[in-house]
């Protein structure tokens, strides 16, 4: 079960915060010249805020008014800041900073791409007869963070110290040698975060929380997981909207849980609400939550998840191997292209919502068993726009709808469709949960047979990332470690190396609660070349792209992504990246295979990871040395065979009763078997 301080998170990125206050217009929390438009005498000294060199206020390229704060930076470090001191908070409130924030591109020596900088907070003492009287140690948002060349939006939430100060400190400031830009500061007195009184895992229907015609579930089964000694009942309820409910019963709780099942076989279609309200011994409600569980009719062409997170093409097993771009050659694609990627084992890709030419592209890569990913960003985008003005109403929301219906109708039912791209990185950009919640909730009751893709930023901690991976059915980051040196930043993890892939991997897991596909989009580019096509560049060989998706695969992702292959300019990396996904498309019957059986395959080898995989009656492990160091390991399996074919080495290894041992290169890959045959790949 997800641990209780993951929702804590969960429940309040997805609240609406009914109860904030703004705290800078009026009272407490004023922010003197949050937009840097107000001047000093001089005219160039923004009020209230205190510059250091490099520091300025501009007026090109405001996101609020017409001006913004620009620190830039020529040396290494970040010596360049502006600071706003003074600001008054209630000792023990709790408060949320928000602003924006964008980075100049190319800031980054290696990357090109990000700037480095941190916005954070402390408090000041109380001075008395010139002596502090009680020293404030706390400090807030002290960790740096990156932004790229687009306004961001930031959050940083905090409890105020609770002994008074003489004032809040914000600091904002920049690694260099850079730019950034800053505008926009708000900050709220807003309710902390609460623990859930219960937390809710149906586990059938596994899917989607969707009951499909071809695939019957009998009953509606789940477990809430009670967190409060003041619960002793759950009451819960389930019906069509607007007649009486089809379910209603009351749990008492035992051992801090409840079990349910509601029979569902005889349920008519449609949408079902589902209630549930914690009630105490008193019978007074603590907590309720609610959500929907959908019974849809049958379609010609379908895309599920099975409950080991595999996906189901039409009821037939599928490893998504993709790229995030192809050259777009017009209204069709280069048929030859197409030809080559299918080749190469590339089985998807995202491609554009344009309703002129979808079904003509569609049909084109049909011919090639080339499954797309529908790009559909600029109708999230349209939502979340109407949000932030606050026009969300009900004329426009059926606006928006009419609008998505007509690319639904359009893809739906083609044969090639794969599922719909929502967004890239939403948390990292800092765009809102509740429009995107929004979005996903339409897209999964008007198309219930094609999965949401969400891709986040190789930041954030997977309690954070959560409630976005809730708005989609797969769901995955990308990181792009190579080089691996500290010149790259791009892994936010202590671990920069390759193996941060498998780290990243299980985070993503984590986030999803182990329920829900993860994909995981690798390096296809060299980062010098996204801002320097003429630049000496760094491109993964194919022994680090070979490592790299199967430390994801091993750590559990069910489908390999690569972005950036439209920055290639080194020709002969395209030839090493398809080495690879050829590879993949050969196991991937092995990926989608049925896991071993826990406690068959053990091993003696620091910093290996391994899975064991059947296919028909044959075995495979797949084993990675995640150390940058050689590592003999010795791996015992239950019903000894006489050898073992190394896949891809043309080589075997002998077992001894059930033993063998192998040595293992730094970053380097093994595939066993008990075949030297692989199976045919899946679609």
């Amino acid at each position: 079960m997800i641990k209780t301080q993951f929702w804590v998170a969960i429940c309040f990125l997805l609240s609406v915060s009914l109860m904030a206050r703004d705290v800078g217009k009026t009272g407490k929390g004023v922010l003197t010249n949050p937009g840097f438009e107000q001047f000093a005498a001089d005219g160039k000294s923004p009020l209230g805020w205190s510059l250091s060199s490099g520091a300025s206020v501009e007026k090109s390229g405001a996101i609020e008014g017409d001006h913004c704060l620009q620190l830039t930076s020529t040396r290494t470090g970040c010596d360049v800041t502006a600071t706003l001191s003074g600001i008054s908070t209630e000792p023990g409130k709790y408060y949320r900073l928000v602003y924006r924030v964008k980075g100049k591109k190319g800031a980054d020596q290696t990357t090109g791409f990000f700037q480095r900088f941190k916005v954070e907070t402390s408090w000041d003492p109380v001075i008395k007869d010139g002596v502090p009287q009680q020293k404030i140690q706390q400090l807030c948002g002290c960790v740096f963070q990156d932004t790229f060349n687009s306004w961001q939006e930031r959050t940083l939430e905090f409890f105020a110290p609770s002994v008074p100060s003489a004032g809040m400190v914000i600091r904002c400031c920049i690694e260099g040698p850079g730019t950034a830009w800053f505008d926009d500061f708000r900050l709220t007195e807003t309710q902390p975060p609460m623990p859930p009184a219960f937390r809710l895992t149906i586990t059938h229907p596994y899917y989607r929380g969707t009951i499909f015609a071809d695939t019957p579930v009998a009953k509606i089964q789940g477990v809430a997981m009670i967190d409060s000694a003041a619960v002793t009942k759950l009451e819960m309820t389930m019906g069509l909207d607007g007649v009486p409910p089809v379910f209603s019963r009351t749990y008492k709780v035992k051992k801090g849980q409840v079990d349910f099942s509601i029979p569902s076989k005889k349920l008519e279609n449609g949408e079902y609400q589902f209630r549930v309200r914690a009630l105490s011994s008193a019978g007074q409600c603590v907590h309720t939550e609610s959500f929907s569980v959908l019974k849809v009719a049958e379609a010609p062409h379908t895309v599920r998840v099975r409950e080991d997170n595999v996906f189901l093409v039409d009821g037939r097993p599928f490893f998504p191997i993709g790229l995030w771009k192809i050259p777009d050659t017009g209204e069709e694609y280069d048929e030859k292209g197409l030809a080559e990627l299918s080749r190469a084992g590339i089985n998807t890709f995202l491609i554009p919502s344009n309703l002129k030419l979808l079904k003509k592209r569609l049909d084109q890569v049909d011919k090639y068993q080339i499954k797309p990913i529908v790009l559909v960003g600029g109708a999230v985008r349209q939502r979340i726009d109407l949000y932030k003005k606050g026009a969300l109403d009900a004329a426009a929301l059926r606006a928006w709808e009419e609008s998505v219906d007509k690319t639904i109708a359009a893809v739906a039912g083609h044969p090639a469709l794969l599922g719909y791209h929502f967004i890239d990185e939403p948390l990292w950009c800092g765009i809102p949960l509740q429009p995107i919640r929004g979005a996903y909730d339409y897209f999964r009751r008007a198309d219930p047979h094609h999965p949401v893709y969400i891709n986040e930023a190789p930041r954030n901690m997977p309690e954070e990332v959560a409630p976005y991976a809730a708005a989609s059915d797969m769901f995955g980051l990308d990181i792009y470690p190579v080089p691996e040196d500290k010149s790259n930043n791009h892994s936010d993890l202590d671990d920069i190396t390759l193996s941060c892939v498998g780290k990243y991997t299980d985070r993503m897991r984590e986030a999803v609660n182990d329920r829900k596909p993860v994909v995981m989009t690798l390096q296809g580019f060299a980062w010098k070349h996204l801002s320097d096509k003429q630049a000496s560049a760094v491109y993964p060989t194919f022994e680090q792209s070979r490592f790299m998706a199967y430390d994801a695969i091993v750590h559990g992702a069910k489908g390999i992504m690569y972005w950036g292959t439209h920055y290639i300019q080194e020709k002969s990396f395209w030839q090493v990246l398809f080495r690879v996904t050829s590879e993949l498309r050969d196991m991937s019957s092995v990926f989608t295979g049925t896991p071993g059986r826990d406690g068959h395959v053990a091993f003696n080898g620091d910093g290996i990871v391994f899975i064991h995989q059947i296919c028909g009656k044959d075995n495979f492990i797949i084993a990675v040395n995640e150390n940058q160091s050689e590592v003999k390991a010795t791996f015992t399996l239950k019903g000894s065979q006489p050898k073992l074919h190394v896949l891809f080495e043309n080589r075997t290894v002998t077992e001894d009763h059930g033993v063998f041992s192998d040595v293992f290169p730094p970053q380097s890959v093994h595939v066993y078997s008990s075949t030297g045959k692989l199976p045919p790949p899946t679609l």
